[in-house]
């Protein structure tokens, strides 16, 4: 997923160990003090929401991740991740998903909302939820895999093309799992351009389930 990168230099709270680790499922006291430390995130452990808003990168996903995952702790009741970004990390991209899927396997029901911006990794995640909903005027983009990795050598370009292609094999992966269309007709859709959908356009390919009025 190529990166496109608007980013927002945003004042973080520093993360403790017990937001990622808590011991505390019977302390309400504890469990509100937790919770308010992740305001600035946009996260709401008691109402289990998450916003991601910007771009997906290692740093900034990781407080999205630690809290899905105290949210998946606490209760099987559902989780909603709003989304609204360009995209960035691929990688960073797959590990939140990875946490969705597992949280799914556990019959946990992951709400998807696509909100704004919704392009590229932030696709992918939206993709993931078990329930996907869009805002009427919220814009959805996807296309070709990149990993940006170094080149170097020509025999590290090699393996990076390699790699992209793998990338792209889980990318149309996702998108046959989800929308129920073929592989071939998502790989004609992404090759070498950028693919934009509107709300109801995403709803008739099968990327979003309802739009959200």
């Amino acid at each position: 997923m190529k990166q496109k990168h608007f980013k927002v230099n945003i004042e973080q709270p520093e993360i403790n160990e017990e937001m990622d680790n808590c011991e505390c499922k019977d302390d309400t006291n504890e469990i509100v003090n937790i919770a308010n430390q992740w305001i600035s995130y946009g996260v709401s452990i008691e109402t289990r929401q998450i916003d991601i808003i910007g771009t997906i990168e290692q740093h900034t996903l990781a407080p999205y991740i630690r809290a899905f995952r105290f949210m998946m702790s606490l209760s099987p009741e559902p989780i909603t991740i709003t989304i609204n970004s360009f995209g960035g990390c691929v990688f960073s991209t797959f590990a939140l998903i990875d946490w969705i899927n597992i949280a799914k396997a556990q019959g946990i029901e992951v709400v998807t909302i696509a909100n704004g911006a919704v392009m590229s990794g932030g696709l992918f995640i939206f993709l993931a939820g078990s329930s996907r909903l869009v805002t009427q005027n919220a814009r959805i983009m996807l296309h070709t895999v990149y990993n940006n990795m170094p080149t170097g050598t020509p025999a590290q370009s090699q393996i990076n093309n390699k790699e992209n292609d793998e990338l792209q094999k889980i990318v149309i992966g996702h998108l046959v799992n989800s929308t129920k269309r073929k592989a071939k007709y998502w790989e004609k859709i992404i090759k070498y351009v950028d693919s934009y959908y509107g709300a109801d356009a995403a709803k008739k390919s099968g990327i979003a389930h309802k739009i959200l009025k």
